[in-house]
Formats: C-alpha cells, structure tokens, sequence
C-alpha cells in the first residue's frame, strides 16, 4: 500500500482504553512538595513520608503535608507523642498497634483495644494476644484490652507494667490511677504500682479525673447501682445516690437525680460542684458537658446554650449545635447555615459548608457536598484541601486522615484513523 501522500479509505475500528480516572477529584500528595531546609522532619530520612495508600488512615501536619504515609485500617489522635492505630492487615479494627509521631511502630507488638495515653500511660493487656481462642471471650465495646481476663498498663515504649487488673484501669492523673485488683473493691495505686488505699464496695471508675474528683459507682445492691465521686486519696467526697454521674467540666458536672422515695424514681438530670451541692436542674431526657462555661441544650425550639448558673444565655434558634472550643461553637441556622459564634451568640463566620466540626489547634474539619473532608481556619480560610473521605481533629500538630479510595473506570472511542 503506498503510503505517500494518500489516505486509507474507510474507517480503522480503534478500541482505546482510558484508565485510572478517579472517582473524587485527584489526590495531590502535599509531601511531594517542596520544603524549608530548616524543617527537622523532612530534613530527616527516616521520618521522611513513605507513598501513601489509598482507602486507608495516615496523619498529615497544618500544611496539608503527609507527614506518617496512609497504611492504617484505623488512626486516633495523638497523646504524649504516641496514637494508637489499626493495621491494615486486621479487618476487625480492633488489634492496635502503638505509633511515634514519625509513624514508626513502638516494640513491633499489637494489642487489642488499647486506651489513650495518659501521662505516658494507657491501658492495655496484661498478655500477649496469639491466642486466638481468647477472642471469643472479648466484648467488643470494652475500652481497654482484655485478654486471659487481666488487665495493665502500657508505657510509651511498648513496655507492659508488671500489673494484673482485673477491670480496666482509669486513667493516671497526678501519678495516681484507680484499679481493680479483687471483685467489689478498687484500689488507688501510684504509677509503680504501690498501693495508696482499698476502696471497698466500688465497682470502679466511670469517667475521668477532673478537679480531684472520679466518678465511680457502689457495688452494693447490683441491681440498684449508684454513682458518686472519690477525690485522689481514695476518699469518697460525694456519696453514691445518682442513678448516673459524668466527669466534672468546668466545676460542675452531671447527675442524673433519684427521689429519696423507696421506689427510687429517676429525676431527671441535674449539675452538682465539686462538694456534691445541687446547682441546677435541667429538664433534658440526656446531658452534656459544660465546655468553656457553656453548656448545649435542646427544647422544642432548637439547640441553646446555658451558662454555669444554669440560665439560658444564647436562644434556642439552631437545628444543632456543638459545644465551644476555642471560643468557638458550630451551629447549624434553621435557614440551613453553618456559622460559628462566639461565647455571647454573636456570629463570627460562617462557613459555607454541609458540616463542620470543632476547631482544636486552630483548625477546624469540614465536609463538602461531596463527603470530602477539609481543614479551614479561625479566619474562615480553607487551608488544607477537601480530599479527604474522613478525618479527625489536630492533636499535638498532626491529624488522623483517611485518603480518597481509587475507582477505575473504562470507556472505548471508536475512533477514524487516517495516515497520510
């Protein structure tokens, strides 16, 4: 066939596969960018970021840069520079693996349903967790991990503490933390372990420490239990007579109240101080934790706010609200905004965006239309790209993200070829 100057008559069927199109748009790896020399981690080849993988959680800095590459099922926040993560290769989510914030693994040793790090400690299993019949006897919903039916602590290090509980433990606060070493009894313990004082008739811990006091609750009728408070000598300050007890936040916190009749009648819910006095009462079915002197509350107007008298101080004209951080709280307008306002109601920005989320470390979550996460800042600019399909709050500079997931799609062109 002579090729020179002539054209081929007729039409060649061409197939031509168009391939990884994405289903969101494209990810842009923000470590790929450039970067200051003076920067201690991308100065560093160890904790230099690894290509990450999508459909799975890594963490990224303020910048937007991939600092710990994506390769983890699931990833909390960071806590005494360690967060507790799920490998990639457990489907159940729940074997966990310790972190650093250069994502390297601490002690190479996974657990199951490790706490968070408090003062360089969490909860953890007393044994080693291969044996898979163990499993069976788990329940999923338990905070710590519970394996040949004992309980410890773990250190930043990956190191067990040569504890064996048989409830998990609270968390430490001041060196001290609240454990179970014997049925109906607790026992206040400083962090090497030597025993500060028994508790008797307590069944254990039911929030945090907060302004010296732990909630707990009595162990004396099992079918009638109560709650009440202990300080950090083991002493308890606040009788157990709550049918439900929270931890304190701002001075106060929540009681769900019983009348002093025999039947013992739920009350509704109430805010107590720290000596155990009656504050106010509130008419929710549920409560909420006072943050920054505000508390959210719901009537059949909408979401409001009340200060620490208990008056309402900011009407009840959103669909919902979140609590204050930051000086900030997320509300959603009946008129279908997002806005945040400040402690006295007032609108500081809004956001024009389906969701968003509490600011923490000057930065804010958001999600689009499109069920894509971002970050924006306190003067309501988008600072880290919406390319996301989930994230969590900043913690100690980093925060836990899950990357887009890759769809591939393919079309034929049936295409006229000619040469000439």
């Amino acid at each position: 066939m002579n090729l020179n100057g002539k054209f081929i008559a007729g039409t060649i069927a061409s197939w031509i596969a168009i391939a990884s199109i994405h289903y969101f748009q494209p990810f842009v790896d923000q470590s790929q960018k450039k970067t200051s020399d003076d920067d201690p981690c991308f100065s560093n080849p160890i904790c230099r970021p690894k290509p990450s993988e999508a459909g799975l959680w890594g963490y990224i800095d303020p910048n937007g840069r991939t600092i710990i590459a994506s390769r983890f099922n699931k990833a909390g926040q960071f806590s005494c520079g360690r967060s507790i993560v799920g490998p990639k290769n457990q489907c159940d989510g729940n074997h966990q693996q310790i972190i650093d914030k250069a994502g390297r693994v601490v002690n190479d040793r996974t657990f199951y349903c490790l706490g968070e790090f408090r003062e360089g400690l969490a909860g953890c299993s007393r044994l080693n967790y291969s044996a898979s019949e163990d499993f069976e006897k788990m329940a999923p919903h338990e905070a710590g991990v519970k394996l040949g039916n004992t309980y410890t602590f773990v250190d930043g290090d990956g190191n067990l503490l040569p504890f064996e509980l048989k409830a998990f433990p609270s968390d430490f606060s001041h060196g001290k933390a609240l454990v179970s070493f014997a049925d109906k009894m607790v026992t206040l313990i400083h962090r090497d372990g030597s025993i500060i004082k028994n508790i008797e008739n307590i069944y254990h811990n039911e929030g945090e420490w907060a302004y010296n006091r732990l909630p707990i609750k009595s162990a004396d009728d099992p079918l009638n239990v109560k709650y009440g408070f202990i300080d950090e000598n083991g002493n308890v300050v606040i009788p157990p007579t709550f049918a439900k007890a929270r931890t304190f936040h701002d001075g106060l916190a929540a009681v769900e109240l019983v009348s002093r009749t025999p039947t013992g009648q739920k009350e509704g819910w109430g805010f107590i101080d720290t000596k155990g006095v009656l504050k106010f009462r509130t008419k929710a079915a549920s409560a909420n934790d006072f943050s920054e002197g505000r508390l959210v509350f719901r009537n059949s107007s909408g979401y409001g706010f009340l200060d620490t008298s208990g008056h309402v101080v900011i009407q009840p004209n959103y669909q919902y609200a979140f609590s204050f951080h930051e000086g900030l709280a997320s509300c959603r307008t009946k008129d279908d905004r997002s806005v945040y306002i400040d402690r006295q109601g007032k609108v500081q920005l809004e956001a024009n965006y389906p969701y968003c989320s509490d600011f923490h470390e000057g930065l804010a979550r958001i999600r689009t239309k499109e069920g894509l996460c971002g970050y924006i800042n306190t003067q309501n600019k988008l600072v880290i790209r919406p390319e996301y399909t989930d994230g969590e709050s900043f913690s100690e500079g980093l925060a836990a993200v899950k990357f887009v997931k890759r769809k591939w799609f393919f079309f034929f062109l049936n295409l006229p070829l000619g040469v000439g």
